[in-house]
């Protein structure tokens, strides 16, 4: 096994890891069916183009809204979702990627976002300075299922002197990582709770062996 120059990390499932979807937090404050017409928004396919770059969520997540009745903008709607969101980001996981950026390896995010959302990650809750850099979905054009991200990935870390088996790759949705290690990356699965952690922390003590 290749020594890790890098590691990659899945923002949400890894980093961020909610306790249930905001639609369902919208139920519990009165708005009816909200989490039917947010799932439908965010999986029946309309959210994708979206996470591609080819789209914009505030324009097309509108009547979705407008169907559990939202009396609000969208961009109240989407200031509420990513406060709500970001108020569960792991402090025990960014506690092990300052460690390693400490230890000098390079600490990135791949991972699916809209442009909205990735500047929220990046501005608002720090990430721009808490990572070295990020592969990001809508930038690069296509998503983490698909091998066009991965081999963007690829070509960037090498202009690094970065070979795909020098990195190491965590995402919660075994798809993705399956996808990630065709391109030969180490991926790995992670299912969050204490015992993922503990695991993540073995991982990364091999990784650096």
């Amino acid at each position: 096994m290749r020594k890790i120059k890098a590691v990659l990390f899945d923002v949400d499932g890894v980093l961020i890891r909610v306790p249930h979807y905001f639609g369902t937090e919208l139920e519990g404050r009165g708005y009816k069916d909200a989490a039917e017409w947010l799932r439908k928004y965010f999986h029946d396919g309309d959210h994708y183009p979206c996470l591609e770059g080819k789209g914009d969520l505030k324009e097309r997540i509108e009547p979705y809204l407008r169907g559990f009745g939202w009396e609000h903008s969208v961009d109240e709607y989407f200031r509420q979702q990513l406060e709500f969101e970001g108020s569960f980001l792991d402090g025990e996981m960014m506690g092990i990627v300052a460690e390693l950026r400490g230890r000098g390896m390079k600490c990135l995010l791949a991972t699916d976002q809209e442009e909205h959302r990735l500047r929220f990650l990046l501005e608002e809750m720090d990430f721009r300075n808490l990572f070295d850099g990020c592969f990001v979905s809508c930038r690069i054009g296509c998503r983490k299922i698909d091998d066009g991200f991965w081999a963007h990935v690829a070509r960037e870390l090498a202009d690094e002197g970065i070979e795909p088996a020098e990195a190491a790759f965590f995402d919660d949705l075994q798809d993705n990582v399956d996808v990630a290690l065709r391109a030969g990356i180490q991926a790995e699965l992670f299912g969050g709770g204490k015992q993922s952690q503990e695991d993540f922390g073995a991982l990364i003590e091999r990784f650096k062996a």
